[in-house]
Formats: structure tokens, C-alpha cells, sequence
């Protein structure tokens, strides 16, 4: 059973807390002040923390700030007080707590609140396994990759200077720059991504989202999804449907939808198979959809879709980190525009719905 920590000066609340829990079959520890608290927090790591506001010593601001601030437990915290007023809850919740029960609370109010966040905890805690999973997996693969190809490359420059033709100098040379290519995009990819999520909590930048518009999308569509193509040395195998109109999105959020969507399809496929981009005006809508032959996409990967997701299949690696889908997943949340990704055992195809600009 779940571990809970109570830390209340006030010894006839927190015996009938403690009473309570275990009661209730909760393993349940308790401190008579915020430095005892501390103390039980790093040594039993509990499941969740019950912790008044106003003790002697260091209050319950102090507790929460202290090992927030230090990163060493993450477990869900509540606090309980006799304060109601709205600048006493702001405080609390600003600390990152998270909950706040007001003294004289019931005993359903207590189990409700518990039960609650332990439930929230554990998907947190769901996530955070799997992120850490992923990234600790993924991101040596992402910076390793070309980072050793370029150290390797010139390593053997240097061993063989003055020995080497002029023909396998350039060979390596290539090789360098294409891996710090390589590197500069993967690294490009994570600012752009810090910079998408640092928008999701500024409402100013989001209400300038709003206004803003990309003209021409046909244009746009065709330029940007070609460059991408010849890039990857694979023009030929791109096929393009594009309807004109304005848009109602960032030019630069369109322009990273249409590239990041045609450089998984094109990655993700055989040379000599088609990749269709398609962009379509339906009422007041406009649908993206990038549609490829290649390797499929199970239920459990597509609901996965995230930042620092590895895909892996049984034709061959995706050797990306899911950044791609991750900044795409990440721009149809800010303007609110549909997104839909669809596999069957040969195809994927990915679509993105949002407004056309009235």
C-alpha cells in the first residue's frame, strides 16, 4: 500500500490523520514539524505528503520549497490549513502543491483528495519513467552518432597527413561535414522544441499566435516540402497536390509542419517509393496530410507519439527520436488543429486539420 507522510505541529489533528489513513490500510509516517518532515522525506520517500502551513520552525512553504527547489521528491503534496483566503491558496499552488485542504475537512474529503492525486502521481510517474526511458536510450544514439563519424573522420586525416590522395581527403571531408549537418539539425530540432513549449505557458504569445497568418500555402506547401526532398536526394520520388489559400497559422509553424512531416515520410521509406504531400482546402478548413509507403506504425507507437520517442521496427530502426512527430504533435496543440496519424502494414500517413483565414 502506498506510503503517506503527515507533518502537523498539531498532535490531536495529525493522530487522527494518522488514524485515519491506516484505517484505511495506508502505510502512514508522521513528523510534529517541517525539519522532522524534511528528515522523513528523504529517508522513507513517501508516496505523498500531508503538511500543515503554519508550524514553528520551517512551515509548510519552507518544506515545499525546499525539496522542490532541490529536485529530490516529486511525490504529490497537500497542504492542510486553516488559511481560506485566495492569496494563501495562490501561495500554495505557486510553490507547486498540489492540493489544498481547509481545516475542518471531512474524512471524504481527505480519502477523495488522496486518492486523487496518487492516481495523478502515478501517471506523472508513468511518464517520467518512460521520458527518461526513451531519452537515455535515444539522445547518446542522436549526438553520438554523427559526433563520433565526425572525430573518427578526422582522426584518420590527421594519422595520414600527407599520405593520403587528394580524392580520399574530400571522401572524409564529406563525411565530417554531412555528420555536423547532421548534428546542427538534431540540435536545431530540441531549441525548437523548448522554444514551442515555453509558448504553451505564455498566454501573450499564444494570443499572438493567433493573429498570425501564412499566405500562399500552395507555394509555401511546394517549396518547402521540394527542398526537403532534394536534401535527402529523393525529388523524384515526391509528389505534390496543393490547393491555394491563407492560413491561419505562424508561417514558420507551417513551414516546419510541411518539412518535419515530408522528412519522416521520406526517411521512414524505400528510395523509388512515392511520397504524396497534399494540401487541401475543405470549407473553412485546410488539410496537410503527408502520406508514405514504408514502414508501419503500430496502435502503441502512434499513441506514443512524443518528444523523445525511438521508434523500432522489424523492416528497419527509425533511427529519430520522434523529435519530428514531437514538434508537429507539439504545433497542432498550440492552434488548436486536428491531428491524426493512420498506419496499415505498408503505409503511414499523418494529417494535420486547421483554419483557413476568413
Amino acid at each position: 500500500m502506498e506510503k503517506i507522510l503527515v507533518i502537523e505541529d498539531d498532535s490531536n489533528i495529525r493522530e487522527n490523520v494518522v488514524e485515519l489513513l491506516s484505517a484505511e490500510g495506508y502505510t502512514v509516517i508522521e513528523a510534529p514539524d517541517g525539519i522532522k518532515g524534511l528528515q522523513l522525506i528523504k529517508a522513507q520517500n513517501p508516496d505523498l505528503i500531508l503538511c500543515d502551513i503554519s508550524m514553528p520552525g520551517l512551515s509548510g512553504y519552507d518544506v515545499l520549497n525546499t525539496i522542490r527547489s532541490e529536485g529530490s521528491h516529486h511525490s504529490p503534496f497537500i497542504f492542510l490549513t486553516a488559511k481560506t483566503s485566495r492569496e494563501d491558496y495562490r501561495t500554495g499552488m505557486e510553490s507547486g502543491a498540489d492540493d489544498y485542504l481547509t481545516k475542518p475537512f471531512t474524512r471524504t474529503e481527505l480519502l477523495n483528495a488522496i486518492k486523487s492525486r496518487l492516481k495523478r502521481g502515478q501517471l506523472y510517474e508513468d511518464k517520467y519513467i518512460r521520458l527518461k526511458s526513451n531519452v537515455k536510450y535515444a539522445l547518446p544514439h542522436e549526438f553520438l552518432t554523427p559526433l563520433s563519424a565526425i572525430l573518427a573522420a578526422s582522426q584518420i586525416i590527421l594519422e595520414e597527413e600527407g599520405k593520403m590522395e587528394t580524392q580520399q581527403t574530400y571522401d572524409f571531408v564529406r563525411i565530417i561535414n554531412r555528420s555536423a549537418d547532421t548534428l546542427k539539425m538534431t540540435i536545431d530540432k530540441y531549441f525548437f522544441l523548448i522554444d514551442l513549449m515555453m509558448i504553451k505557458s505564455d498566454p501573450d504569445q499564444i494570443a499572438q499566435l493567433k493573429k498570425e497568418i501564412t499566405p500562399a500555402a500552395n507555394k509555401t506547401l511546394q517549396s518547402t516540402a521540394e527542398s526537403v526532398a532534394r536534401l535527402l536526394n529523393r525529388p523524384e520520388d515526391l509528389g505534390i497536390y496543393a490547393e491555394d489559400t491563407d492560413l491561419a497559422i505562424k508561417y514558420e509553424h507551417f513551414t516546419r509542419l510541411v518539412s518535419e512531416l515530408t522528412e519522416n515520410a521520406l526517411k521512414f521509406s524505400k528510395k523509388g517509393d512515392k511520397v504524396m504531400v497534399t494540401g487541401t482546402v475543405s470549407g473553412s478548413d485546410y488539410i496537410l496530410t503527408v502520406h508514405n509507403l514504408g514502414s508501419s506504425m503500430s496502435m502503441e507507437e502512434i499513441a506514443a507519439t512524443d518528444e523523445f520517442v525511438k521508434f523500432k521496427k522489424h523492416i528497419k530502426e527509425r533511427k529519430g527520436m520522434g523529435l519530428g512527430l514531437g514538434i508537429v504533435k507539439n504545433i497542432c496543440g498550440l492552434i488548436n488543429a486536428g491531428l491524426v496519424i493512420s498506419s496499415t502494414e505498408e503505409s503511414v500517413s499523418v494529417t494535420c486539420t486547421f483554419k483557413r483565414v476568413n
